[in-house]
């Protein structure tokens, strides 16, 4: 990471998300800023865009970077999320097809790099799969249980949970979420009070909360699991899935756009404590 780009992204990660966009937006367009700073600068501008529903915009912007950097095989080609993730949200949530831009940009990277490799996929998968399916954290929400016999962490579903450790208690809930067995996980959930230890599977749970028409304590999971997710790259921001999953969306009310674009996340979070 360098040091133009490093403090944009703590910068944002305070806290102030819509503050740094701009000179996110600019040193990710900038003729002049080094290429690793600019693909950085890039990703980090394309999450905070995702909450503000911006995706055209999103789309956009992973176009001119994949363009700019991808016939010489520049660092974004070792690269794949959020670049492909903004052109399939491009596609349900902005009206733009993902199919020709997968195909044009596809052939302008190196086809046994990380993001050729990547658009390759995306471009067979999403005739048969749909966009929803490829975004991050889909699950089947509203679809039918799975049987939880021979699942890791099943047999802990009659354990007092009260006494698990946390290991324990992420296995069982991992089994739930596996198995999309949201009764027993509801019941555990309401009795005890307690979130999954694991962003995916609080967002599993509230999604199945928003499925069934209560939104509030969906959206109340996703206020409360805030320190559930953490940045999984130097440049990640935010978590995409709430406003990229159609599930999720419906959660995604002023109040909590508000709390997640203000809120401190991350290390930067551990650090204001």
């Amino acid at each position: 990471m360098t040091i133009r780009f490093k403090p944009l992204a703590g910068q944002a990660r305070r806290g102030e998300f819509r503050e740094a966009l701009p000179a996110l937006l600019a040193l990710a367009n900038s003729p002049d800023a080094a290429p690793g700073e600019a693909w950085q600068a890039a990703g980090c501008a394309i999450t905070i865009l995702f909450w503000l529903d911006r995706f055209a915009d999103a789309a956009d912007l992973a176009q001119m970077l994949i363009t700019r950097q991808g016939p010489y095989g520049g660092p974004i080609c070792a690269q794949d999320a959020p670049f492909d993730t903004a052109l399939l949200a491009a596609e349900i949530h902005a009206g733009i097809p993902a199919a020709p831009r997968l195909a044009r940009l596809g052939a302008q990277v190196p086809v046994d790099s990380v993001l050729g490799k990547r658009l390759a996929w995306l471009a067979e998968q999403l005739p048969d799969r749909g966009v929803p399916q490829l975004l991050p954290n889909h699950a089947p929400w509203g679809g039918p249980p799975l049987p939880l016999d021979g699942v890791i962490g099943a047999s802990l579903l009659d354990a007092d949970y009260a006494s698990l450790p946390v290991g324990k208690r992420r296995a069982l809930w991992n089994a739930l979420r596996a198995a999309n067995q949201i009764e027993p996980a509801r019941a555990l959930y309401e009795r005890t009070g307690d979130l999954p230890p694991q962003w995916a599977v609080c967002t599993w749970l509230a999604g199945w909360y928003a499925t069934m028409d209560q939104g509030d304590q969906g959206a109340g999971i996703l206020i409360a699991a805030h320190d559930r997710w953490q940045p999984y790259m130097h440049w990640d921001a935010l978590p995409g899935d709430v406003v990229l999953q159609p599930a999720l969306r419906p959660l995604a009310t002023e109040h909590l756009r508000e709390y997640y674009l203000t809120t401190p996340i991350g290390l930067e979070a551990r650090e204001k404590r």
